[in-house]
């Protein structure tokens, strides 16, 4: 699988956060099976819980009854989570320069 992501930002920001959906599970024979604490669907927030870096980040025991985006576990929605992506401010510029040492320089010819 290819994921691409193309990020668009005019400010300077230090993190983004990516959301995971999933939108339906089915067992090794390709069965669907329900999920005790989760209701699977592909729209991205509308799960109780979610709030990244906050108890309800990789929460999988919460039974998905507060509201969108809250950080208690135990009400957190399993099948929607966030994951926080550090980002390089655009003041940073990552360059390799290669160079060859003196003694592996070809000799001149003219």
């Amino acid at each position: 699988m290819t994921v691409q992501i193309t990020l668009q930002y005019d400010a300077i920001v230090t993190s983004a956060v990516n959301f995971a959906e999933i939108s339906a599970a089915t067992d090794a024979n390709g069965n669907p099976v329900t999920d005790v604490d989760s209701t699977p669907d592909s729209t991205n927030g509308n799960d109780a819980g979610g709030n990244p870096e906050s108890p309800s980040d990789d929460s999988i025991n919460g039974d998905g009854s507060r509201y969108v985006g809250d950080s208690v576990a135990a009400t957190d929605e399993d099948d929607h989570d966030p994951a926080l992506i550090p980002l390089v401010t655009p003041g940073f510029d990552l360059a390799l320069s290669k160079s060859l040492a003196a003694r592996l320089l070809p000799p001149c010819r003219r």
